[in-house]
């Protein structure tokens, strides 16, 4: 590329641009080198700030040279492949780190879900009629009994010589015939080791019913009773092992087997020989805390035959105790004993339950299992005590008050295995198959971290039951 030329002063002349074609002081040689057919140039105005004579120093512009041209054929040849090597291989390693980072948090997943059992709440207030046989569409009770005795020394003198007969009650069975049986006051019942006891009464005994599968339920009822002969061998306490009492008239007969006695509670007061006198303030007191005593432990043997359908209240207990019986060999001292038999009304919750909540709103859980929280905490009375007789199975007439409620029972485990492997969204529909014990619109459910799934292990799955 050509270089520009500058204008070139040397020191102490004229540009050569300022000198005039015309000028005389050029010399000869220089016109005969002037190109005739170039038209004479005008004297060019001299430019701004310039004036003749004044040096002008030189200035030399270097001009921008462009980078050396290279060749293409003299250029490095890229590999082939290479760059689409580099990109497999990244979008290896985000394929590696993803599954990785999948795994590690698959690992590390936990699912927790919150669970609002659907409740109603009922409230209770009414009188109610129970009977002892259950009929379809009434109300039902069970009576569970427990005898028992127990004794204590106190300080005693001698008094006059008695003799008395033991007393106590046996219920007698009726499995003989479909037809109620009378027994009149005096049947001798036989013990099996040689003592007689007597009715003191007439009785009726109920015919026998049959179970669905055609079992025989012999039919009952309770009957005071008294030892044949006076004396302490009479006495039967709750711990003594007694079988059945079979009547002695009917022996070698079909009603010997068919229509026996079982004593009910204890027998006691039989004595031969030198009464004890007894303080009666001593006597009150001790008989006092033998009856709390015997009562406290007659409740607790019944507690332990109650089945989980059924609730005992507090009121449903009756207990009927003996008259203190005084005994004892010392001179200073007797002892006291007291026996007692307790009946406990069972009702039958089931029953109950549909009866306090009216049936209808039991329909909503559609057959799935419920709790009934409140339920054994009701106030229970028993309107008709005195006409009442668990023994003779009348109607039972009870008030019962206060508030409960049916919450849906949950199904953990269940939950749990269902939930298994399924994404957060995917558990919204078991959920809805829960519905009628599951009260939607208060439970919730997240997983950990918010893309994992919920995990397999049970032990990493959570539900907590709102209560």
């Amino acid at each position: 590329m050509p270089r520009r030329v500058e204008d070139i002063l040397p020191n102490d002349k004229r540009s050569i641009r300022n000198i005039p074609i015309g000028s005389k002081s050029a010399h000869a040689g220089s016109e005969g080198l002037v190109n005739k057919n170039i038209a004479t140039e005008p004297a060019r105005k001299p430019l701004k700030n310039e004036s003749f004579g004044r040096e002008v120093p030189i200035k030399r512009v270097m001009p921008l040279s462009p980078p050396p041209y290279t060749a293409r054929a003299d250029r490095p040849k890229r590999r082939k492949g290479k760059g689409l090597k580099i990109l497999l291989v990244f979008i290896g390693a985000i394929i590696v780190v993803g599954f990785g980072g999948y795994a590690v948090s698959a690992f590390f997943s936990r699912a927790i879900f919150t669970v609002m059992p659907r409740e109603i709440p009922i409230s209770v207030d009414g009188t109610y009629i129970f009977n002892s046989t259950a009929k379809s569409g009434t109300l039902s009770y069970n009576v569970i009994k427990e005898s028992d005795s127990v004794s204590a020394n106190v300080p005693a003198s001698d008094g006059s010589t008695v003799e008395t007969k033991a007393k106590g009650v046996m219920t007698v069975y009726n499995a003989y015939s479909l037809s109620a049986r009378r027994l009149i006051a005096g049947t001798r019942f036989d013990s099996g080791n040689g003592k007689i006891y007597r009715l003191t009464g007439s009785i009726m005994i109920p015919g026998y019913a049959k179970s669905p599968s055609g079992q025989i339920i012999p039919g009952h009822i309770d009957a005071p009773i008294i030892a044949d002969q006076a004396g302490d061998d009479y006495n039967i306490t709750g711990t003594d092992s007694v079988g059945d009492f079979k009547i002695v008239a009917y022996k070698g007969t079909d009603k010997y087997d068919t229509i026996y006695g079982r004593i009910a509670g204890t027998v006691t007061g039989g004595f031969a020989g030198q009464k004890k006198t007894v303080a009666k303030d001593i006597l009150a007191s001790t008989t006092a805390a033998l009856e709390a005593q015997l009562t406290a432990r007659l409740q607790a043997k019944i507690s332990g035959e109650i089945s989980s359908n059924f609730v005992i209240y507090g009121n449903g207990y009756l207990i009927s105790f003996s008259e203190p019986a005084i005994a004892g060999g010392q001179s200073d001292s007797a002892t006291v004993t007291i026996s007692g038999t307790a009946y406990g009304i069972e009702l039958k919750k089931d029953e109950l339950v549909a009866r306090l909540a009216n049936g209808t709103n039991l329909d909503s859980f559609k057959g799935m299992p419920y709790d009934t929280p409140g339920l054994d905490q009701l106030s229970f009375s028993i309107s008709n005590a005195k006409d009442f007789s668990p023994a003779k199975g009348n109607p039972l007439v009870a008030e019962l008050k206060g508030t409960m409620k049916v919450v849906g029972r949950i199904p953990v485990d269940e939950l749990k295995a269902k939930f298994a492997g399924l994404s957060l969204s995917g558990t919204n529909a078991v959920m809805r198959q829960y519905s009628p014990v599951i009260d939607l619109a208060k439970s919730s459910g997240q997983v950990v971290p918010p893309w994992a799934k919920v995990p397999t292990n049970f032990d990493k799955i959570s539900i907590i039951v709102e209560k």
